[in-house]
């Protein structure tokens, strides 16, 4: 299977299979697909060590954890406000979390399509 990772040319390209899959009710996407990753490791028939460690890299990076601790420490810091990427409306659990955290919406926009 290929994973291809925003901005990064190169697609992790890795074996597995798929371990199970649920549907995925109130955000952008339909279903949660997990994978169970064949062995990582140094041997030709392996995934390669390196993509184990950059799946690990973005596990760090992008944990809910992490990124609660980061509105945490802006808090203390004295800030107000900060900005979110786009959320889509109908990504009823992100805008739970947020809401839940005090977040308001103080800015809507539309995407409208045209066929040329």
């Amino acid at each position: 299977m290929k994973i291809f990772i925003p901005g990064e040319e190169v697609p992790l390209t890795l074996t597995g299979r798929v371990g199970w899959v649920s549907f995925n009710t109130g955000v952008g996407y339909r279903y949660k697909i997990g994978i169970d990753f064949d062995t990582f490791g140094d041997e030709k028939s392996l995934n390669p060590r390196k993509a184990l460690d950059k799946i690990r890299d973005l596990e760090a990076r992008y944990s809910p954890e992490l990124l609660l601790e980061k509105l945490r420490t802006a808090s203390g810091a004295g800030l107000k406000k900060i900005e979110t990427d786009h959320k889509r409306e109908n990504n009823v659990e992100v805008w739970a979390k947020l809401e839940r955290r005090g977040g308001i919406l103080y800015k809507r926009f539309r995407v409208y399509q045209e066929k040329l």
